[in-house]
């Protein structure tokens, strides 16, 4: 098995980074019904507050290829208590 190398990862985000995400995160599900989207997987953008979904955080890395964007996120399982972050890619 290879061993992931944590600077080919690309950005991290900062803590201010994650702290506006989690912010941006609560907004949004005050505004939206995010009901039909549990279990999936949400990619919240502190820069731009996009917030990006998908089955898997690979399927919104996807998405954002498909967009030229690559931005770190961070991102919560819709309806789980539990996060994880994804670094940009080169």
């Amino acid at each position: 098995m290879p061993t992931i190398v944590p600077e080919k990862l690309g950005p991290r985000l900062k803590p201010a980074d994650i702290v506006k995400a989690q912010s941006l995160w609560a907004q949004y599900q005050q505004s939206h019904d995010v009901s039909t989207q549990q279990n999936q997987v949400a990619g919240i953008d502190p820069q731009t507050g996009r917030i990006w979904f998908g089955k898997t955080g690979l399927d919104i890395a996807h998405q954002q290829d498909a967009e030229g964007e690559v931005h770190p996120l961070y991102m919560v399982t819709v309806g789980k208590e539990y996060f994880v972050q994804k670094g940009g890619r080169r």
